[in-house]
């Protein structure tokens, strides 16, 4: 790599923009194509009930042999994804072995082939569609993860050797998120999921294909125009330094899993480093669904008053807002210090947690006033209050879960320069800091997505349970329902479909504060009592660490 080059530069934008693009558009809309196409079914047996949730005359809902098998997918998944991170049990030579094509490509190009195959082995007969599922978003985050960390590795090289390219390196990232945001925005736009009744996605489908065949054309001349101005001599080098992937996977030596249980057992014994392995873990928890479920959740809620175009653009700029708003909270984390603003964060999601709570409870029975005040000409304001709050809460829960996430990376440095003064280590311990967060925060994205998906099928959220009231007999014999008989006689079929959906606006707010609220309370309480990088500790550490760069600075010299 041409560091502090704007040739080098412009290869790492390119880099990141189509990596952060496969990234978006598979953690964003994976879950919620999944769920549509394999875990809802229509139950037709309700013919005479009429909502936007509706798939030929039946209603949607949850498989229960289809939400079983997911469950224990990811579970198996969860303990095996915990055992080989921890040093326990290494498959990683096993997939070495079994995949000899990865060790010929670049992880780059084994990402983009990984995205695109995976929304197409859903469908394969011999293999069900939630292990299917299960190893395409463990693939994608592996092979993912790896193209991510080398570009933010190169970029930080990048601003190291030359402090002058420091803003152009900013500029690069930014760049490379609004180009992400775009490509998401169009995907969203072909993607037909929320509406089950028009078609087979077949132009969301040909979006997928592009986007990998464009990948992997983007990733080969990205390489080949990197050898070409360093020489043909540096091909082999080339390839090597540009992409992590060209290393195969191997299994761990025996000395290294050892030299990581030593470090953990040393750094385990501070406050700080239980503190953040404990608020990793549950942010993981909270941030998966926050981003896996967003479309999912402004398409549930949001539906009567935001169109498929407004719900697409709400996406971009949400994916687009973290790579801006960096700079402002690096700043303020400068001004009322790291733990200080985690900590306002984190009550922020509280509050989000406590208002969804609350405006669940008052908006449960909005829908059925709303229709009959449609009949007695007399609408109010409570539906679109109802609808819009669900989806301010669900934007305002994205961004924050988003802006803890970049102001714990931020915590994590300090962590580690504490780990490096207090036990003596030559040199900084940031990938086993890494790693051992990996350990306790990856297994918590199956355990999110479980229950989230159990959370949507026991509150129902896609039935529009406010279509289907307890039921009773007329004297005629025949059995209705209480709003039916009602409604039917007298409101409109639109008033009908609004108060559906403002009963899933309901639902969705539910849902936010349950999976939430709790969880974001556990994370303020150990933040704030166990977490001590601050005030005179943090300056200690922080005088120490410039005292020992001083001396490696004059040893060089």
């Amino acid at each position: 790599m041409a560091a502090g080059t704007r040739r080098g530069l412009l290869l790492l934008a390119a880099h990141s923009f189509v990596v952060q693009s496969l990234r978006v558009v598979f953690s964003t809309l994976f879950v919620e194509y999944y769920t549509y196409g394999f875990l809802l079914v229509a139950d037709t047996r309700r013919v005479n009930t009429v909502g936007l949730t509706d798939n030929e005359g039946g209603r949607l809902h949850f498989s229960k042999l289809g939400l079983g098998m997911l469950v224990a997918a990811q579970l198996i998944y969860l303990v095996c994804s915990f055992l080989h991170r921890a040093g326990v049990v290494t498959f990683s030579s096993v997939v070495a072995r079994a995949w000899r094509p990865q060790r010929l490509a670049s992880d780059e190009h084994s990402f983009a082939f990984v995205f695109g195959a995976s929304w197409w082995v859903l469908r394969l007969p011999f293999l069900p569609s939630a292990v299917s599922f299960t190893l395409a978003t463990a693939a994608v985050g592996v092979f993912s993860d790896r193209c991510i960390a080398f570009a933010q590795s190169a970029m930080r090289e990048v601003a190291a050797q030359s402090p002058k390219e420091e803003k152009s390196v900013q500029l690069a990232l930014r760049a490379a998120s609004g180009g992400a945001a775009v490509v998401v925005l169009i995907a969203a736009l072909l993607y037909d999921g929320p509406s089950p009744k028009k078609g087979p996605l077949r132009e969301f489908h040909w979006c997928l294909v592009v986007l990998c065949g464009a990948a992997l054309c983007t990733f080969s001349g990205l390489q080949r125009w990197r050898c070409s101005f360093q020489g043909e001599d540096a091909t082999d080098t080339a390839r090597e330094d540009f992409s992590v992937g060209s290393r195969p996977v191997s299994r761990l030596s025996d000395a290294t899993v050892a030299e990581f249980h030593d470090f953990v057992h040393q750094t385990w014994q501070r406050r700080s480093m239980k503190a953040l392995l404990v608020v990793r873990a549950l942010h993981c928890f909270v941030h998966t669904a926050a981003v896996s479920f967003f479309h999912l959740f402004l398409a549930l809620g949001c539906a009567p008053l935001l169109s498929a175009a407004v719900r697409a653009v709400i996406l971009a700029l949400v994916v687009a807002a973290p790579s801006f708003l960096a700079p402002t909270l690096v700043a303020s984390a400068g001004l009322v210090g790291k733990k200080g603003l985690v900590s306002v964060m984190l009550l922020g999601v509280c509050a989000v947690g406590l208002v969804s709570l609350v405006a669940a409870f008052l908006t449960r029975g909005v829908g059925v006033e709303f229709a009959s005040a449609v009949v007695e000409g007399s609408a109010g304001v409570s539906l679109s209050a109802a609808v819009w709050l669900c989806a301010v809460l669900v934007i305002l829960l994205r961004l924050l879960l988003d802006s803890v996430d970049d102001l714990l990376d931020l915590a994590q440095e300090d962590v580690v320069e504490e780990d490096a003064i207090l036990f003596g280590r030559p040199t900084l311990m940031a990938a086993s800091t890494k790693r051992l967060c990996s350990v306790v925060a990856a297994p918590m994205e199956s355990l999110s997505r479980i229950t989230t998906l159990l959370l949507l099928a026991f509150t129902n959220a896609f039935e529009g349970g406010v279509l289907a009231p307890p039921a009773i007999t007329s004297s005629s014999g025949t059995t209705t329902t209480q709003a039916t008989s009602v409604l039917e006689k007298a409101a409109p079929a639109g008033a009908l479909e609004w108060a559906a959906m403002t009963n899933m606006a309901s639902t969705v707010l539910a849902v936010l504060s349950l999976q939430t609220g709790g969880v974001a309370l556990m994370m303020l309480v150990v933040w704030y009592r166990y977490y001590n990088l601050d005030g005179k500790h943090l300056q200690f550490v922080q005088m120490a660490t410039r005292k020992r760069k001083d001396e490696q600075s004059v040893a060089v010299v």
